[in-house]
């Protein structure tokens, strides 16, 4: 690829999993895409890297550089790096600091790491007035809502849908996070409610391992849920084919180890 894309996921509500499936998204691109490298970078008012036990560089350790705009990108990467093509960039320590970083410092900092990363997968939170969530969402080439079944996270975005709109942010999938097929509210009904196509709306299964990938902060994938998996390999073959490479999905488990 001669210039990277960045794809920003999107929580409606707080808890919808983004984050998880943020870092299970960077993780299966750099695994299954041999020639393409993936970065994850929190871009919102918390910390990060809820699911790893690996600590790199933060963007409160770089916010000077992005500010001046002198970042050095090699270096970032090397700081960053938690294995080969598979990188990790985690976000602000201090919330209480988090209305001092403005837009422009995530769109500063995606458009320099598009020269050196295949894919930035930006986790841009849930709150619609964070500046580095919002400087991400304005960045991004594919924007992920991130929803689930649950009649509060429902009910939560469509109340803020409006506000979204009004700063010019549409999104470009959805995805119901946490699946269930016998739960009340289907893919059809939530198409219908959310007046979103059907072939926009991707589904992610709900992994009987999600407590304890909290507790041992590891990704979802290490737990080889295939049906979690498959939900995963479906929104990392748009991605590709947004850039038109051909996902290999007759992949199967490696021996991967992630972000551990």
């Amino acid at each position: 690829m001669k210039q990277g894309i960045c794809i920003a996921l999107h929580g409606g509500d707080h808890k919808t999993g983004a984050t998880m499936l943020a870092q299970c998204i960077a993780e299966q691109l750099a695994e299954q895409l041999s020639q393409e490298s993936a970065m994850l970078v929190t871009l919102h008012g918390r910390r990060g890297g809820e699911y790893t036990a690996f600590s790199g560089q933060s963007v409160e350790g770089m916010r000077s550089y992005l500010e001046q705009q002198l970042l050095n990108t090699q270096e970032l990467l090397r700081d960053c790096r938690v294995q080969e093509r598979l990188y990790n960039m985690r976000g602000i320590f201090h919330p209480e600091q988090q209305r001092r970083y403005h837009p422009k410092l995530s769109q500063y900092l995606i458009c320099q790491l598009r020269k050196e990363v295949s894919f930035i997968v930006a986790d841009s939170g849930s709150e619609v007035d964070n500046g580095l969530a919002i400087g991400a969402l304005q960045e991004a080439d594919l924007r992920c809502l991130v929803l689930t079944q649950q009649e509060t996270v429902l009910s939560q975005w469509e109340c803020c849908r409006g506000i979204y709109q009004r700063l010019g942010q549409q999104f470009d999938l959805l995805i119901i996070n946490r699946y269930l097929p016998e739960a009340v509210y289907t893919k059809e009904y939530l198409a219908e409610r959310l007046e979103v196509s059907p072939d926009r709306i991707l589904l992610v299964s709900d992994s009987p391992y999600g407590l304890r990938a909290d507790g041992e902060k590891k990704s979802l994938l290490q737990y080889k849920d295939e049906r979690f998996r498959q939900g995963i390999c479906e929104i990392c073959s748009r991605i590709a084919e947004r850039v038109g490479i051909n996902y290999p999905e007759e992949k199967r488990w490696k021996r991967w180890r992630g972000f551990i």
